[in-house]
């Protein structure tokens, strides 16, 4: 080794001094004694570039480009490459090797220009599968270029490599739709398929491309032989739904809509886009049948004033669909808003009695009884139906619109005997309605009035025997009303002035809620007066069993704050009556981002601005 020092300490004298071919010498020298030194074969492959010596050089920089590869480094060995090049440029060998070496050094743009160098020199040496390998590579790494597509897809052809030519084309094909070239796309698609024409994929891109162009039936041609093996594809329903549409075969379209809306809710377009048409073309049962199926995926979405709305718009463009209107009464009933469904029960009458459908108006009158049997044009209501159903279920509607229009919800009166929810004397009017629907046989119309007992007067059956005696007629457990601690104890502090004045008003607003005969009215009331004598911004108030959301729920708010937002309000009462049988005291709140009861619905909390520290929250 001390020899090999020495003469590299004498090639570098050499240098110094500007005697290059002397430096040579004693450079090979080293190279003889060391053959493996990379640094010896880099200086010496340098050198003999300097006095143009290429031959030679070129021979340093092969030996040490394999010894560059043998240790694994990449990187080094392509920058040995590059200087190898200058020797020889059109070497495709080196050429393909300085690429696969690139790729692996990660540069994968200089790899992409090294084989662009490399292609023409091959396809002029007509070595043909390298070629083909050579493009294979370039649209790997940079498969942006059309051109480049398209001449692999036609070497590809040229190879017997049928499906990889496919894909090329249908690649380049969508290069040119992107760049606007629609013609050009159409015919490389067409390109893809006759070589492929099983393929999914292009398939379906030429489909679009007729699609666009309006040739409705070249698209059907295409889509319905690959819809029997790909039925489930979204892609292909969607596609040919929408041709469907568009050329007017909506009955053929509807059962792929159909499909694709149960795989993917969110594409409700096409639904409704089926909606309309059937709606303009007065085929209101169709259009009807569909809303109804998309309206549990809106409901479950918390969507329920999207649907109301969409509801809407149908029947504002077909007044006559009257099976829409029950739909949307049914959604202002379950949304509370009263004013529209009484409206919308209204219109379901008068169209009911002029078209001699008595037995559907007397179920609606039920349900506008229900609502307000106050309203205007209640009682000619009634006498519409006189004669025209049933004698016992006439007498029963008549008799509860008696008994309310002399009750003291008419503001006169002395009352009655009071029981949890309405008084002594409605119950028992109800208990006369139920019995005769048993004495006929009518069990359904028995079971729905003792639900609805169950609901107005919970708990009632313990002390009458008559009520207890049809809920076992029927096989019927009632509900259990759910205990509730009423604190009779006085705060300190307060004076018995102060108990006296308290006890008064609450006499006062219980007179006012038990005005109202139905459940709604009485919910209402009450979180109004509640929430007025206690001066709160907002008052809640909800029914409902612990196992789902409520069934009914009232907000009352004070002139500077905003109504609450409906799915939020809705996720705080299910979240608090699920946890309510172990808190019958209710929860008093000071910090609700801290409050456990509380933790599952902090983001509805914050959408109501329910999330201030400084607010105290009674629950």
């Amino acid at each position: 080794m001390a020899d090999v020092s020495k003469l590299v300490e004498k090639g570098k004298k050499f240098l110094n001094s500007g005697k290059v071919e002397s430096a040579i010498e004693a450079y090979r020298e080293v190279a003889k004694l060391d053959p493996e030194n990379e640094e010896t074969l880099a200086t010496l492959g340098d050198l003999y570039l300097k006095v143009h010596r290429g031959v030679e050089g070129a021979q340093c920089f092969t030996r040490l480009v394999a010894a560059q590869i043998k240790r694994e480094d990449p990187s080094s060995a392509a920058h040995t490459l590059q200087k190898l090049l200058q020797i020889n440029p059109k070497d495709t060998t080196n050429l393909m090797k300085l690429a696969g070496l690139l790729e692996q050094s990660g540069k994968p743009k200089e790899a992409v220009e090294a084989y662009r160098q490399a292609a023409p020199l091959l396809k002029a040496a007509k070595r043909t599968s390298q070629v083909f390998d050579c493009y294979r590579k370039i649209v790997a790494l940079d498969p942006t270029d059309l051109e480049e597509n398209v001449q692999l897809g036609e070497m590809a052809v040229e190879q017997n490599q049928t499906s990889e030519a496919a894909e090329a084309f249908f690649r380049a094909a969508g290069l040119a739709k992107s760049a606007g070239d629609e013609a050009r796309s159409l015919k490389l698609m067409e390109q893809g398929r006759q070589l492929d024409p099983n393929s999914e994929t292009g398939t379906l891109a030429i489909a679009e491309a007729y699609f666009k162009r309006e040739q409705f039936q070249e698209v059907t041609v295409l889509l319905k032989p690959l819809l029997a093996e790909k039925g489930d594809s979204p892609e292909l329903l969607g596609l040919l739904a929408r041709t469907y549409i568009e050329s007017g075969q909506f009955e053929e379209a509807e059962p792929l809509a159909r499909k694709l809306y149960k795989l993917r809710p969110e594409t409700a377009t096409l639904m409704t886009r089926l909606v309309g048409a059937y709606t303009r073309m007065k085929q209101s049962e169709k259009a009807n049948n569909l809303l109804r199926e998309m309206k549990e995926s809106f409901l479950a979405e918390g969507n329920r004033t999207e649907y109301a709305k969409m509801l809407e718009e149908v029947y504002a463009a077909d007044t006559d669909n009257f099976g829409l209107l029950d739909q949307l009464a049914d959604i202002y009933d379950e949304t509370n808003q009263d004013e529209k469904y009484n409206s919308a029960l209204t219109r379901l009458f008068d169209r009911h009695t002029k078209t001699d459908h008595y037995k559907e108006a007397g179920n609606i009158l039920e349900r506008m009884i229900e609502l307000d049997p106050y309203a205007a044009g209640m009682q000619e209501r009634v006498k519409v139906l006189e004669g025209k159903i049933e004698k016992i279920w006439y007498d029963s509607i008549d008799s509860r619109m008696s008994q309310t229009m002399g009750s003291p919800a008419s503001g006169g009166g002395s009352g009655g005997g009071k029981t949890l929810g309405g008084s002594i004397d409605m119950l028992d009017d109800l208990l006369i309605e139920a019995e005769i629907f048993q004495q006929y046989g009518l069990a359904d119309k028995v079971r729905a009035q003792l639900e609805k007992i169950n609901k107005i007067f919970p708990g009632a059956e313990e002390e009458n025997s008559r009520l207890k005696e049809l809920y076992e007629s029927v096989g019927m457990e009632p509900a259990k009303p759910k205990p509730v601690k009423v604190s009779s104890a006085t705060a300190p502090g307060a004076s018995a002035a102060e108990s006296m004045d308290g006890l008064r008003t609450v006499t006062a607003m219980s007179a006012v809620i038990f005005r109202e005969s139905s459940q709604k009215g009485v919910l209402g009331k009450s979180v109004e007066e509640v929430g007025g004598w206690l001066k709160s911004s907002r008052c809640w108030g909800a029914l409902g069993g612990e196992d789902g959301a409520p069934s009914i729920t009232a907000e009352y708010c004070s002139p500077s704050t905003q109504t609450s937002n409906p799915n939020a309000a809705l996720k705080i009462f299910s979240t608090l009556m699920q946890q309510a049988p172990s808190k019958p005291d209710g929860w008093v709140v000071d910090d609700v981002s801290q409050s456990p009861a509380l933790k599952p619905v902090q983001r509805e909390l914050d959408v109501l601005s329910l999330h201030l520290a400084r607010d105290r929250h009674h629950l």
